[in-house]
């Protein structure tokens, strides 16, 4: 027996009905959504508002500082008047009074805000207090050199406060590590000028010594040996020769800190021109009295007049 061939199902034109169970969930799906959206839409709003509200607070504080330095400058306030709690007309006594009535704020905090604006011009400091900027921050930009304070109002035009901070902060140690590094070289040339101070000093007493000497010589001139005649006609000779001999001890140290520590060509080159116009005039001086400088005199031993030069051995000032 032969089968009948399967016949598919036909379909209708139209759905039949949500079953019961599903249209309840579709329902609730809805519902959040709509509560979610409401929400959206509420805390965006709200956003709007406060946004608005800095804003206008932001200005405000603009205004304010700008109000109280023209009236400042013009001393206009004092003709601004209103009505006491007995309903009396008075006038402003001063800035302070003006500030509190008028502004909202005490006199000082006006002045501070005052400084802030001056500090940073009318944009950047609107830029500032939009980007909450506090009193500290403003203190930490005031202490930054004139070229860092530059860069720091470059910054602004970003409105990113931790950005701007963070600069701050670098800007502040570095300025910080130079301010340290010119203490201690400035204290480093403190120490070296005492050092040579006392270097001097000892010099400076035994060319008294050697003054109180002459001073003694005097009384007995008459008597003197030609020894003691030399030594003592000498004596300003020595005199200059030991004062001399500490200026080419100073012209030493300072050849040697310009050698050895700076270095340079051009620093060598003005060492050896200073040395150089100190043999010079050695020569005009021996040129002019007849008293030629050659090898052999180079080469002589000066112990001697080294030591009566330094108040040493003079013979005749025994």
């Amino acid at each position: 027996m032969s089968r009948k061939p399967h016949q598919p199902a036909e379909l209708g034109d139209t759905a039949g009905p949500m079953p019961a169970g599903h249209a309840i969930t579709v329902a609730g799906e809805q519902e959040t959504a709509d509560i979610e959206r409401e929400a959206a839409f509420t805390a965006a709003r709200c956003l709007g508002r406060i946004e608005a509200l800095e804003f206008s607070a932001t200005v405000a504080a603009r205004a304010q500082v700008e109000v109280f330095i023209e009236l400042k400058q013009s001393k206009a306030y004092r003709a601004i008047s209103y009505r006491d709690a007995d309903g009396n007309r008075r006038y402003v006594a001063d800035l302070e009074e003006f500030c509190e009535r008028f502004l909202g704020k005490s006199g000082k905090r006006i002045r501070e805000m005052a400084q802030q604006y001056h500090l940073l011009g009318g944009d950047l400091y609107e830029a500032a207090e939009r980007i909450g900027f506090r009193n500290q921050d403003y203190r930490a930009l005031k202490a930054l050199p004139a070229d860092d304070q530059v860069a720091i109002k470059a910054a602004m035009a970003t409105d990113d406060r931790e950005q701007i901070l963070d600069l701050m902060q670098e800007l502040s140690v570095r300025h910080a590590s130079e301010k340290a590094a010119l203490t201690a070289k400035a204290k480093e040339a403190e120490d070296t000028a005492a050092d040579r101070d006392r270097v001097i000093g000892t010099k400076q007493g035994q060319i008294s010594a050697l003054e109180l000497k002459v001073a003694s010589a005097e009384r007995r001139q008459a008597d003197f040996t030609d020894i003691e005649k030399r030594d003592y006609e000498c004596a300003p000779l020595h005199k200059a020769l030991s004062t001399a001999m500490l200026e080419l001890d100073k012209i030493a140290r300072e050849v040697a800190h310009l050698t050895q520590e700076v270095g340079g060509q051009l620093m060598r080159d003005e060492c050896l021109h200073a040395l150089a116009m100190v043999a010079q005039r050695a020569v005009d001086i021996s040129e002019t009295y007849h008293l030629p400088i050659d090898r052999d005199v180079l080469l002589g031993d000066y112990s001697e007049l080294d030591l009566r030069a330094a108040g040493l051995k003079p013979e005749a000032l025994q």
